[in-house]
Parts: C-alpha cells; structure tokens; sequence
C-alpha cells in the first residue's frame, strides 16, 4: 500500500471518485460518515463566495498588502502600525523560514531549512482564513477596527493551540507562544506517506464535492468540522 497511489485525476464523476477513494483506504478509515456530511457543504460553513478566486482574500493584509480583489475601508492602513503588536506573528516571524527567494535564503538556512517541513507562509494562512470569513460575516468593507477584531480576538492562537477545541477554553488558559513552540512546529511532518496521500487525496474530494454543489471551485477554505 505504501507504494501505490490513488489517481484521482482520470475522468470519472464524482460518485465514481468518492468509490475509489473509499474502497482504496478503507483498511485505515471508514470514511462514509464524513463524506456523506459533504452532501450538504453549505451546513459545515462553504459559500459561494469562499470557493471563489474573484471575492477571496488569497493574502493576509497583514504582509503590508491590499489583498487580492478586495476593497477595504479608507482606514484600513490605520492597522499595519499595529501589526508588530499580534504576539502570535511575531514570534513565528523570528523561528520559522520563509522559504521566499533572494537574501531570505540565508536567514532561512539559520532556522534549519531546506530540512524544515512548516514555514512561516504556511503558518500565515490562518490569518487569510480568518480574514476571509470575517469578510464574509460582516455586510461592510474590512477597516482598521475590524482588523483590529481580527488580529486581537486571540483567536489565531486558539486555533494553533487547540484546533477543533478552540472554543472550549478560558482566555487563562491560553498560554504564551513561545520560541521553543515554533522551532518543534517547523520540523512537523506526517507520520508516513500513507497519512500524507489521505490528506491531499481527501482534499481533492471535498473540492470535488464543492464543484459539484457551487459550480466552481477555484480556492477553497479548510473549514469544515472533520
């Protein structure tokens, strides 16, 4: 099993694909109870909007950009000057590597890359999720207050702590980030290839099943409750 693929990129409907899937890793899961809550992706939180390239944000304005297709409100510059205050960033900034080209290819070889397995880009991406469904709560364009929201809720560290369970703690026991928590998180990996296919191949169902519902699928949030 370790050597073989799925392919789930050969033509085939959707009910064709979500057999194959599950006949192919059904000695490590029974997947039948979470495919079937895709039935209905609007209920685990999908939009329109969210699967859509032209109404998301594919970059945190943290980074100092406007993001992609999106129209802030005129203060919204008003927030960078408080950026460096989002604990959370900032110590993932000093830790992980950027994997960006140019001069950050020495400062990534300090902080132990190309053996790393998690850089700071990916750890950005819960800034672009929350970003994007704070935008798609809100019926106004994001300014400096709802940023502010966003970046100082406490929820991105919520998040990374506790994941699902991220609303079942008490502000105090949220602890502090912590260097030595980024440097083990950088050198995370999947425990084998197998749990690593699952992942991706799994992806491509739920976006799969996106399509199906929405008609498209150019980017999608992982959001759903599995």
């Amino acid at each position: 099993m370790s050597n073989e693929k799925l392919d789930l990129n050969r033509s085939g409907n959707l009910e064709e694909s979500i057999s194959r899937f599950s006949e192919f890793y059904s000695d490590f899961i029974d997947f039948n109870g979470v495919i079937s809550s895709l039935n209905n992706p609007q209920e685990l939180g999908y939009t329109y909007e969210l699967v859509n390239n032209s109404t998301v944000i594919l970059d945190p304005l943290i980074n100092g950009l406007s993001g992609f297709n999106r129209v802030y409100a005129d203060d919204y510059k008003d927030f960078l000057k408080y950026a460096y205050g989002v604990r959370l960033r900032r110590v993932a900034y000093k830790i992980l590597p950027t994997n960006l080209v140019g001069t950050d290819i020495i400062v990534d070889l300090t902080r132990g890359w190309p053996s790393t397995t998690f850089s700071y880009q990916n750890f950005m991406e819960i800034y672009t999720l929350l970003e994007n469904l704070y935008d798609k709560t809100v019926n106004h364009k994001m300014g400096c207050e709802d940023l502010l929201n966003i970046y100082f809720s406490g929820l991105d560290e919520r998040l990374l702590y506790f994941l699902n369970e991220f609303n079942m703690l008490k502000d105090e026991d949220i602890p502090e980030p912590t260097k030595e928590f980024f440097k083990a998180m950088k050198y995370v990996k999947y425990q084998d290839n197998v749990l690593k296919n699952i992942f991706f191949d799994f992806e491509k169902i739920i976006g799969a099943f996106l399509k199906n519902t929405f008609g498209k699928c150019d980017n999608f949030l992982h959001i759903e409750k599995t």
